[in-house]
């Protein structure tokens, strides 16, 4: 009947709602190996802004060291 094809209608929604496709699952674990590589790239190429102040400072001081003398 109109109205079990509407139950199901219904249960079928809420069931997207809940659940996610194959397809679905397969972009988000391709987006988190995108992010991981895109973070393993930058952890290998990058440094971290507290250590390159701190090697900016020292060599600063190497600086002035070899201006004074």
């Amino acid at each position: 009947s109109k109205q079990q094809v509407q139950e199901l209608q219904t249960k079928l929604d809420r069931a997207d709602d809940k659940y996610a496709s194959k397809s679905e699952l397969d972009e988000l674990k391709k987006s988190i190996e995108k992010m991981e590589s895109n973070i393993d790239f930058l952890k290998e190429n990058t440094v971290r802004s507290n250590d390159f102040v701190r090697t900016m400072t020292r060599l600063e001081t190497k600086l002035d060291d070899m201006r004074r003398g």
